[in-house]
């Protein structure tokens, strides 16, 4: 998790897309519903959940997971 965690960023970098503050909100999105997925209910659940925000498309990880295993089946 934390490899694809980071994998995100890295992803939205090539992607020319260098707002850090959403590249972190999708990529706790993503930490956030692997760790309840996979029922590893711990004290990094809530901190990657307050680091949620609304963020734009462009940011989605979900295009990765067409690509990647991710470790969960985006909705």
């Amino acid at each position: 998790m934390v490899f694809n965690h980071e994998f995100i960023h890295a992803y939205h970098f090539s992607l020319g897309l260098y707002d850090n503050k959403y590249s972190e909100a999708s990529a706790s999105n993503y930490s956030y519903f692997y760790l309840k997925i996979h029922n590893l209910e711990n004290q990094a659940l809530q901190g990657f959940k307050d680091k949620i925000i609304k963020y734009p498309s462009t940011y989605s990880w979900k295009p990765l997971a067409k690509i990647f295993n991710l470790g969960i089946v985006p909705l």
